[in-house]
This record gives structure tokens, C-alpha cells and sequence, in this order.
């Protein structure tokens, strides 16, 4: 079955001068699940973006591959989500031309079913476990100090840790959230101190909390609502995460 909760980004990406490679640990309920590692890196079109991922959640074990790409401009082009499982199944994410409206169309075992829905300017597609979906977003949102919002396809249904286990259904809406900036705190990396500044992306019912250091690295990601979290290779938070409180000050 499907592991689906989140969703869909139309993400701007700052120059990349060579790839980056990362890998991080998949954590629920506070226990090692799983495991992403993803590469961002430049070319011939623009930016390509490969994440591969497996956990094993409640007797439920999956593996996925993320796979988008972005023009030269940032701008994303298409992208698709594989589950590797048996009965493989592929999710395409490819807008219009006029990036209007969103076809989404999924192949299982060779017979496809295609939806629509209009997309806003601000539309963005945040996969579950994707880190590196996670890096994308992190890296669009930091480019200005400006107050920033995303339109979140963030299908959040299911069985009672709120994930939905059935993938997410293409006529769901998408969900506008807004973009803070939190309180810094600390961490190391690889036993080093490292400067860790927060933001958290909401809407009115989920959360995801961002922490990355100076270069906007991507060290955590939590999701508190669903005690879910993906932790940077050699990170370690060493003070308690803030409050969502914490970021309506700052």
C-alpha cells in the first residue's frame, strides 16, 4: 500500500555550482525507520532533483524514488514519485504549459488513470520522506526576507497517525501555508556546534519545521503532528524543538 500524506511544489532554486548529495535518517515515534539519500544537481535543462527512500512504519515497509526536474529559471518542469513495491506504481506531476493546471496521472502494473486541478502561482508539491524535496523548498524560501506563502498539496488522510495509506487522491484540494521564520538554536554536525536557524511552513492543520545552517543546508525536517522527523547524517539537535508558538514571534 501507499504511503501518502504531502504533497506537491512548484519550487525556485538558487544556482547550484555542483551537485549535492546528502543522506538522512527516517524517524517515527522517535525510532530510526528508514533511510533518504538524494542528489540536487544541474543539467542540460536546468536542475534535476533524485530522491530514493525506504522505511518500514508500523509492519507497513516501502521504497520510493523521486524524481524532478527544473528549468534553468527555477520553474519546475515535471516530476514523479515511483513506489518500488510490488505492483509498482507511478505518479506523474506535470503542469500545462501555462502551469494553469496540474495533470496528475498513475500507473499501476501498466493501466494509467489521469486527474486535474487548477494550480495557483505559489503551488508546490512537498512528498513524504523526500528530503530532498525538502532541501528544494528550503533553498526557494530563503531567497528573500520577505513574507512568503505556498499553495501545499497536502492530502493528509487515513489511518489514525493521520498518514493516508492508500496514496492521495488527485481531486483533493491543494492548501495555501504560510512561510516563518523561528527562533535559532543549537546543534552539531559531526560533533561540531553549527548555527541552526528554524522556519516552519503551516497550514491551519499540519506543520513541517525546517532547520538548516547558514548556507541553507537542510539539517532536520520535523512534522509534529505526525511524530515524524528526517535527520541530516551527523546532525544532532541538542535543545528541545521550538514551539509552534515560537515562530507567530519572530
Amino acid at each position: 500500500m501507499l504511503l501518502r500524506f504531502a504533497a506537491v511544489a512548484l519550487l525556485a532554486l538558487p544556482a547550484a555550482a555542483s551537485a549535492q548529495s546528502a543522506t538522512f535518517e527516517l524517524v517515527v515515534d522517535g525510532k530510526p525507520s528508514g533511510k533518504d539519500v538524494f542528489t540536487l544537481s544541474k543539467d542540460k535543462h536546468g536542475y534535476k532533483l533524485s530522491s530514493r527512500f525506504g522505511y518500514n512504519i508500523h509492519a507497513h515497509g516501502a521504497e520510493f524514488l523521486d524524481e524532478f526536474k527544473f528549468s534553468d529559471a527555477y520553474a519546475y518542469l515535471e516530476g514523479s514519485m515511483t513506489d518500488k513495491g510490488d505492483g509498482q506504481v507511478i505518479t506523474s506531476y506535470v503542469p500545462n504549459k501555462a502551469h494553469t493546471e496540474m495533470s496528475i496521472s498513475r500507473t499501476v502494473n501498466g493501466s494509467q488513470t489521469s486527474d486535474f486541478f487548477a494550480m495557483k502561482s505559489d503551488f508546490v508539491l512537498l512528498p513524504p520522506f523526500d528530503a530532498g524535496a525538502a532541501q528544494a523548498l528550503l533553498l526557494a524560501a530563503s531567497q528573500t526576507s520577505a513574507p512568503m506563502a505556498f499553495n501545499v498539496y497536502s492530502p493528509v488522510a487515513g489511518g489514525s497517525d493521520g498518514i493516508s495509506r492508500e496514496g492521495a487522491p488527485p481531486h483533493r484540494p491543494s492548501v495555501d501555508a504560510k512561510w516563518s521564520k523561528g527562533p535559532d538554536v543549537a546543534g552539531t554536525m559531526d560533533g561540531k556546534p553549527v548555527t541552526t536557524s528554524t522556519y516552519l511552513l503551516a497550514t491551519p492543520n499540519f506543520h513541517w519545521i525546517f532547520y538548516a545552517d547558514p548556507a541553507r543546508t537542510l539539517l532536520q525536517c520535523d512534522l509534529p503532528d505526525v511524530k515524524i522527523k528526517y535527520v541530516h547524517q551527523g546532525f544532532v539537535l541538542t535543545e528541545a524543538a521550538p514551539a509552534i508558538t515560537a515562530f507567530a514571534a519572530h
